[in-house]
């Protein structure tokens, strides 16, 4: 937890870098002791799980990347076999 902490610190100290419109002071860490009424259909997710279920769609993303790449490496070769076929109906 310390370690997610400190990445989101260091986020926003990047932000001050990258936009000269922002300027921080001083980040300090204070614990929301305050219960939050939802509304119906929303449900309570913590940080860790909100964390964790992103390293899960960055994971999926990785996999859709590489499926996309292996359909776009099959697509040419289908493409290099219809000009193959095309050829060979020419001479017949």
């Amino acid at each position: 937890m310390e370690e997610t902490k400190e990445v989101f610190k260091k986020s926003i100290m990047l932000l001050e870098k990258k936009d000269k419109l922002i300027k921080i002071d001083k980040i300090e860490e204070t614990a929301l002791n305050a219960y939050i009424d939802f509304p119906e259909g929303i449900n309570r997710i913590s940080a860790d799980d909100l964390i964790e279920l992103n390293k899960k769609l960055d994971e999926g993303v990785k996999y859709i990347k590489l499926i996309f790449g292996v359909l776009e490496d099959i697509r040419k070769g289908q493409d290099e076999i219809k000009e193959i076929l095309k050829r060979i109906e020419q001479k017949l």
